[in-house]
């Protein structure tokens, strides 16, 4: 597998929230260049080898490398987070996977059960709680408590970002407020900590602007 293979064209929502202000300042979409990130990692690449024979071997760490033949579901990665168990669930083209250091779980969407992942092109994944992940695809959001392995749709309630209506889910993020927000084709949608609806944030008069 390339090392360049790990790092693909993405296109990444972020919210940026003031704190003194505690309202909502801006968001904007970050676009990385697949090419500009080959060019970065390929001078990454030349300065490693530069300083470990320059300065020796001290500093440099082995890197591990995985794909479809380790077990991956798909080679395409849309994002990668840590748990608060010290798991790394990965999102791919064709998948959910949950990596424990040695080996791959895979969670695909199962036709005809609605307690499963709702679409196997998942976008972006959101730890809301201990133990339960928010999950963002192609086809509404998912909710899987990782301490059952089982997953809960049912918690999504606002018709809106169900699966039935086929939304793309772009990104997901969570305040210091534990709200959480719903990037979804340039509409946000606001949800508490329990994933109850709350409102929709670009119907706001002063958003609109």
């Amino acid at each position: 597998m390339r090392a360049i293979d790990l790092y693909l064209y993405y296109l990444k929502f972020e919210l940026v929230l003031d704190e003194q202000e505690n309202s909502y300042c801006r968001y904007f979409l970050l676009v990385k260049s697949e090419i500009v990130l080959c060019m970065r990692y390929a001078l990454l690449l030349v300065h490693i080898v530069l300083t470990g024979s320059l300065f020796g071997q001290s500093n440099i760490y082995p890197a591990t490398s995985y794909s479809t033949k380790d077990g991956l579901s798909n080679n395409i990665i849309s994002c990668i987070r840590k748990d608060s168990r010290g798991f790394l669930w990965i999102a791919t083209k064709e998948g959910l996977n949950r990596f424990d250091g040695f080996r791959f779980k895979k969670y695909f969407t199962e036709k005809n059960n609605p307690a499963s992942l709702t679409h196997n092109n998942v976008r972006d994944i959101l730890e809301y709680k201990q133990g339960q992940l928010l999950i963002a695809t192609v086809n509404g959001l998912s909710v899987l408590n990782t301490l059952t392995g089982k997953f809960e749709n049912e918690k999504i309630t606002f018709a809106g970002l169900q699966p039935s209506l086929g939304n793309i889910i772009h990104s997901l993020y969570k305040d210091k407020a534990g709200n959480i927000w719903v990037n979804h084709l340039g509409e946000l949608e606001i949800l508490d900590s329990n994933l109850n609806y709350q409102y929709r944030f670009t119907d706001l008069n002063w958003a609109r602007h």
